[in-house]
């Protein structure tokens, strides 16, 4: 609680602004000034950390707003009362626009992500799933807790997130590539967890849903049902529907860092794989037996290495390093946006060298499930910012 010449008082909590255009900015600093001024007129000005972007212009409103930048930056907010001057709140402001060189970073990040399918397919050719998902989490643990601090959550929360994202997505969708389920839908099915989020968002938060988002599901689910309807060979009904409980298992991960708050989600991913492992370890035991796992650890060649070690440094600390490197800097309905070529990337390299066949039904199941991804979230991105004005984030 802040006081400023007895006109009032100011609760300024110091957390990130979440991103916006500088209109949305200038609106907030308006709102907050108005609350500390009894609504007398005051002058506002929004000063940056770094000197060389300290530039600053005057809004119509009379604020004094950023402009011309592309990065984010720490910054503090003042008020001028009786000629004095008050800091209210300090916090950062995100760019609303990509630079060149981030936007050649989401594009590698998706390649990454989407190729990776093509890598997997290679990896279960010579090691039984969990086995290959044993690996891949015990790699991520072990050189990363070394230098990184436990998140600031609860060991409950961790473990369960381990659970569902090392057993429930990545062991189940292994397990459903070895025979069921070719790599191309993989990539698309998997992204289904955006709408199971939303379900479970809906029960646990009690958020709510905009009726354009309930036909961007039905367009999606359409495109399951044309995979499900045509399942035979390569992609069978059984494999659809475990990388369909993998990308709920997803989903209810994503619950678990929403309910976690602000985490590095590097960090939480290689503290979780603590946890990830025995259960992987012990499903690869029960299932795939101690003959096959030592004999396939022997007969092992390099390029199952190379494709373990890149799961883990590639996928999972190159990936989502750059990819929470952009979220820091820009506004989450920036940057999410780029996941969508996610499966554009995993079927196309899954067509181009696996010789993975696109019949003309699993291109329309591709073009219904992306196009409903799409619209919900577009859906999403216009909630985003009409919730970002009203709200008082310093």
């Amino acid at each position: 609680m802040t006081h400023i010449n007895n006109l009032g008082t100011l609760r300024a909590p110091r957390n990130q602004y979440p991103g916006g255009t500088f209109a949305e900015v200038a609106e907030l600093v308006d709102a907050l000034a108005s609350g500390v001024s009894g609504g007398n007129p005051v002058e506002v000005q929004v000063l940056f950390s770094a000197p060389r972007l300290s530039n600053i212009c005057r809004a119509p409103s009379g604020q004094k707003v950023v402009s011309g930048f592309s990065l984010f930056r720490q910054c503090r907010w003042h008020i001028w009362t009786s000629g004095k001057r008050k800091t209210i709140c300090s916090g950062v402001i995100k760019s609303i626009q990509m630079t060149i060189k981030h936007q050649l970073l989401a594009f590698v990040v998706t390649f990454i992500w989407g190729t990776n399918f093509v890598l997997i397919e290679y990896g279960l050719d010579e090691l039984p799933p969990f086995l290959f998902a044993t690996l891949r989490f015990l790699l991520v643990a072990l050189p990363l807790i070394l230098f990184l601090p436990k998140p600031n959550i609860s060991w409950p929360l961790i473990a369960g997130y381990g659970l569902l994202i090392g057993f429930g997505q990545f062991g189940l969708m292994f397990y459903a590539m070895q025979n069921d389920i070719t790599p191309g839908l993989a990539s698309l099915v998997i992204q289904m967890q955006v709408f199971f989020s939303i379900f479970f968002a809906i029960f646990l938060f009690k958020e709510s849903v905009k009726p354009i988002q309930w036909v961007a599901l039905i367009i999606s689910f359409s495109g399951i049902a044309l995979i499900a309807n045509n399942a035979g060979g390569q992609t069978t009904r059984f494999g659809l529907s475990l990388v369909l409980v993998a990308a709920m298992s997803w989903a209810m991960g994503n619950m678990v860092v929403k309910t976690s708050g602000k985490v590095s989600i590097v960090a939480f991913l290689a503290y979780s794989s603590l946890f990830a492992v025995p259960v992987l370890a012990a499903m690869s035991l029960y299932l795939e037996g101690w003959n096959r796992i030592s004999t396939s650890i022997q007969s092992a060649s390099m390029a199952s290495v190379y494709v373990v070690l890149w799961q883990s440094i590639g996928n999972t600390i190159i990936g989502y390093g750059l990819w929470n490197y952009l979220l820091g800097r820009y506004s989450a309905a920036i940057v999410t946006p780029w996941a969508l070529l996610v499966p554009v990337s995993g079927m196309a390299t899954s067509y181009l060298i696996l010789d993975e066949p696109m019949p003309a039904w699993k291109i329309a199941a591709a073009v219904l499930i992306l196009a409903g991804l799409a619209v919900n979230m577009r859906a999403s991105q216009k909630g985003v910012v009409r919730g970002q004005a009203g709200h008082n984030h310093c």
